[in-house]
């Protein structure tokens, strides 16, 4: 093995985990390819239970760094170490702490190309992060305080290389959700991917409809239904749509139709769609037929938060295999919707529709008696396949669940 090339080794190694730290003392060898491995990504703990003449030989060996300020005496400490492979960098931000804005600055060096912030961090490592980490492609901010302003952060975005954007916290709603940010973003043409962890509720003050921002691919957001189509209208260049939709907060107003769902029919070129209802949303027999159009799309996912979120009103099994029946290029599937009978014609349609599909996720009951009949696998390429249950009875949708269940679960 000692003469094997090192890609291969990290192979071996991975399947090893988390026991590969005894295969590394065989040799040095061994040690230098499986240290890689091992510490791709640590916590600021897993560098204390080292002993201190050897911090350094794996502190060289991190990728990801995870720091939290409550442990002032650590970071200072670490802070002195070298991270040449240091690329992910996490800091949960605590002011209380008082830890020097000097000392967390050592961590971000010229090679950083991803940070998180969690908590009420200085905005002055910002500054030193569009002046130093120039190789910088991605930030996350999560909940940070009102030390961090609209000038800050604008100045940040004009002069830094990010390209992938994540958001959190009620302040950094109120900071973005504004005219003079969001057209910083509608001019910005290296914005690749935008992620917001809060509910979109409402339009910004003052405008009517949102800034085009075209170069956004991927976008992960949460919208209330009523502002859904001017939002969505704002990207239309996206590849992957991860969309949590929300109704009122009462059950009595919360209930919307799949055809509020329409707006997405304008996104023609995208790959991966991945749609959440919070509320009640009932589906008639037509009000899917838009995503025929979206030939592209090799992932549809459609749930409901609760297991009646997605309910077929009028939307019937035959509808489904109609529309997958466009959707060649499908390569993952997962479709709750409560009161649609599927059947095991539907399943072998789907397989026949679909024959790249390689996760398959479905509510209901299949006959498997009714499968043998099928001359070839229905899912050659499925590494994954999830159904409620399999059944050697005829199902009556009507009567309920079956007593006798066989197969898997």
């Amino acid at each position: 093995m000692d003469r094997l090339p090192a890609e291969i080794l990290l192979r071996i190694f991975s399947y090893l985990l988390p026991n590969l730290s005894p295969v590394l003392r065989v040799n040095s060898r061994w040690f230098d390819c499986g240290a890689s491995l091992l510490w791709r990504e640590a916590f600021w703990f897993h560098l204390s239970r080292m002993p201190k003449d050897r911090r350094m030989v794996y502190a060289a060996a991190i990728g990801g760094l995870f720091l939290s300020e409550t442990a002032k005496e650590q970071v200072e400490e670490f802070s002195h170490l070298a991270y040449p492979r240091l690329k992910h960098l996490h800091i949960d931000s605590d002011p209380k702490a008082k830890v020097k804005v000097e000392w967390l600055k050592r961590y971000m060096h010229a090679g950083l190309q991803a940070i998180e912030f969690g908590g009420d961090f200085h905005p002055e490592l910002l500054l030193h992060l569009q002046n130093n980490c120039h190789q910088l492609r991605k930030i996350s901010i999560s909940n940070p305080s009102e030390r961090l302003t609209l000038d800050i952060f604008l100045n940040f975005l004009q002069n830094s290389s990010v390209t992938k954007l994540s958001l959190d916290g009620s302040h950094v709603h109120t900071l973005l959700w504004n005219p003079d940010a969001l057209d910083h973003l509608a001019n910005r043409g290296n914005l690749e991917e935008l992620s917001f962890g809060y509910t979109i509720e409402r339009l910004p003050e003052g405008i009517q409809a949102l800034p085009l921002i075209q170069s956004v691919r991927k976008l992960s957001v949460s919208v209330m239904h009523d502002v859904f189509p001017f939002v969505i209208s704002s990207f239309p260049s996206l590849h992957d749509l991860e969309l949590n939709l929300e109704g009122g907060r009462k059950r009595a107003v919360n209930k919307m139709n799949g055809s509020d769902l329409k707006p997405l029919s304008r996104l023609t070129q995208l790959r991966c769609l991945d749609i959440s209802i919070d509320g009640v949303m009932n589906f008639g027999s037509d009000d899917l037929a838009f995503l025929k159009g979206l030939k592209h799309l090799t992932k549809l996912s459609l749930t409901g938060r609760e297991k009646t979120g997605v309910t077929a009103a009028g939307f019937k099994h035959t509808d489904l295999e109609d529309l997958l029946a466009h959707l060649p290029n499908l390569q993952a599937l997962t479709f709750h919707m409560y009161r649609l009978d599927l059947t095991s014609e539907t399943l072998a349609a789907i397989g026949q529709s679909c024959p790249l599909l390689s996760y398959v996720n479905l509510t209901g009951g299949f006959n498997i008696l009714q499968l043998k009949t099928c001359q070839v696998p229905l899912f050659p390429r499925t590494r994954s396949i999830s159904l409620n249950y399999f059944t050697s009875l005829v199902i009556d949708p009507t009567s309920g669940t079956p007593h006798i269940k066989e197969g898997f679960q």
